[in-house]
């Protein structure tokens, strides 16, 4: 039975959903405009944005975020198309799928902490080959997390970002009919990575295009990630201006609401980027999707996304195979991986410090 004034409460829902952010966004456009009465500031100004632009900082952030937020994006999507074109419709691709719901569900600062664990010069990698290969007897000066590329933030970014975008291609398979131009490729002689590349990703782009700005806009803006494993000296865009937000002196929030609505204009330019790009780039790819040969050397991108997807998980799954343990964990001295007893040597369980 049809919902009588159905308009009316599409309208009000949306209005209620609206609501929080239009106040969110006016209380931060105003002070963004020096405009503060708890600081007794009553005109409007562009002192604040003045000051930010005066900032030697923000241009190092805001460089620090467009590489990490257009960076993990581009790898994500790469990797997730790569593993899915390599395993779909195959039976053992099941397998992974059941395995990326707990990198789903696990919380980024979780995942980050995992990846400490892991790759910092005193973490698992390390102790497990020190020192009888590396010849190392105290943890290396090596700058493995944190690294003021943003590096690891990257990676966090690609472990927590990639099975997202490969469950959103999974769910829309069946609008597109890859099973059915699978088996008429396979008829046509056409390889697996042949079809995904000349008919079935051009297919996909335009149905996952919003869920692709939702990582993008992710990337930009993430916080908790970029504290734990990102950069710190200087700090992605969305760290500085949390900083600047709880700064005791209360005139810093002018110039950080300025930063605010900086931050919200690079997203939207962003969004128009890469449009302009996918643009570009299906222009100058058009001839080679239809050139009708069963082979291409750009299929060997896709093998190589699908050797990095791998890896990755692989990586996610480590990381959170370590939380518990090291959580349960008693000393484990670097570099000391094993420990004399009376039958023989065992591995010593791990330490906190």
């Amino acid at each position: 039975m049809p919902l009588k004034h159905a308009k009316w409460i599409t309208g009000i829902i949306t209005l209620l959903l609206i609501f929080p952010f239009v106040i969110g966004l006016v209380g931060i456009l105003l002070p963004a405009f020096a405009y503060f009465p708890p600081l007794g500031e009553y005109r409007i100004s562009l002192a604040p944005w003045r000051h930010l632009f005066a900032q030697g900082e923000f241009y190092a952030s805001l460089k620090l975020t467009l590489i990490t937020g257009i960076g993990a994006p581009l790898l994500s999507l790469w990797l997730a198309l790569s593993l899915l074109a390599w395993g779909y419709q195959r039976p053992f691709f099941r397998k992974i799928e059941a395995l990326l719901s707990p990198v789903l569900a696990i919380p980024h600062a979780a995942i980050a902490i995992g990846l400490l664990f892991l790759l910092s010069p005193s973490g698992w990698l390390m102790r497990l080959f020190s020192p009888w290969l590396t010849g190392f007897d105290r943890p290396p000066n090596w700058i493995t997390v944190q690294d003021p590329y943003g590096i690891s933030l990257i990676l966090a970014l690609v472990i927590k970002e990639m099975p997202y975008l490969l469950y959103v291609m999974l769910a829309t398979m069946k609008s597109i009919k890859a099973r059915e131009s699978l088996q008429v490729a396979q008829a046509l002689g056409y390889s697996r990575f042949t079809l995904w590349r000349k008919v079935l990703i051009p297919q996909l782009y335009p149905i996952i295009r919003l869920p692709i700005f939702i990582v993008i806009a992710f990337s930009l803006t993430v916080v908790d990630l970029a504290l734990v494993i990102g950069p710190n000296t200087p700090s992605t865009l969305a760290v500085t201006l949390l900083r600047w937000f709880n700064d005791p002196d209360l005139s810093m929030r002018l110039m950080a609401s300025a930063g605010a609505m900086s931050l919200m204009l690079i997203i939207i330019f962003v969004f128009a980027g890469w449009e302009m790009a996918h643009l570009l780039f299906s222009k100058l790819t058009r001839a080679e999707r239809s050139n009708g040969k069963r082979f291409g050397l750009t299929d060997s991108v896709l093998r190589l996304g699908v050797v990095l997807g791998l890896l990755a998980l692989l990586n996610a799954f480590v990381a959170l195979a370590l939380l518990p343990i090291w959580s349960l964990a008693r000393r484990w001295r670097f570099p000391m991986p094993y420990q004399a007893n009376g039958r023989g040597t065992t591995l010593t369980a791990p330490c906190r410090c």
